[in-house]
Parts: structure tokens; sequence; C-alpha cells
């Protein structure tokens, strides 16, 4: 009883007859509802994350708004003066102007102005 391995067939040797069988590679129907399983769970993961892009940068946009109306804030508690931020809804931009009504400076980048466009703004395109 030892069997004989061929290239796609395992060949059996019972005693009297030889029996041939033939090796079929392919998956079994719990393989595939496993896996179809696993991308639909997959699927409804991603999903919410792509419609939901827009409502993100909404509030991206509101909490950016809000510090930079904080900063103003501090701006005119430190230095003593009023510092404004000036909303152009034209253009849809704002910037942040001292006492004399001129845009302050960025506190990060320190060549550029204050000022906030948002159809520039890549981070902002959907708001």
């Amino acid at each position: 009883m030892i069997p004989k391995l061929e290239l796609n067939r395992i060949v059996v040797f019972t005693g009297f007859k030889e029996r041939q069988t033939m090796c079929k590679k392919a998956f079994t129907l719990v393989e595939i509802i496993v896996v179809v399983v696993i991308l639909g769970i997959a699927a409804m993961l991603v999903i919410p994350m792509g419609s939901s892009a827009a409502s993100v940068q909404i509030r991206s946009a509101a909490n950016t708004i809000a510090a930079d109306i904080e900063y103003a804030k501090s701006l005119a508690i430190t230095k003593g003066a009023v510092h404004s931020v000036l909303f152009d809804e034209a253009n849809e931009s704002y910037s942040v102007l001292d006492n004399t009504g001129t845009v302050v400076g960025h506190p990060v980048k320190k060549s550029s102005d204050y000022s906030i466009d948002f159809q520039t703004d890549n981070r902002l395109s959907e708001v």
C-alpha cells in the first residue's frame, strides 16, 4: 500500500487493482465565503471615510478660524492694543489686523502676512 506520486495524479495500490484519483487545485466554498466577508467588512470601513472628507475639512476650517481669533485676542492682550480679524466674503479669505489696520506677520511663516485664503488652501478645498 505505497502510493506512487505522479504529476497531477495519485495512484493508490489497493492490492487487486490500481485506482487513480485526480488532484484538483481549487478554493473551497468556505474559503470563498471568508474572503467575501473580509472584503465586505473592509468596504464598510472605507466608504464612510471617503464621504465624510468634506465634513472633516469644514470642522478643520472652523478650528483654524477659532484659533486665529484666539491668536488676535492674545496679541491684543500682550501688546495692549486693538487687534482684529477681518473676513472678506467675496474673496473667501480673512486676515489678522493690528490697531492701524495693517495685516500682522504670520507667526510661523515669518516672511508672509497673516492672511488665510480658502480658495488657494488645498487642505480646505471642500469648504
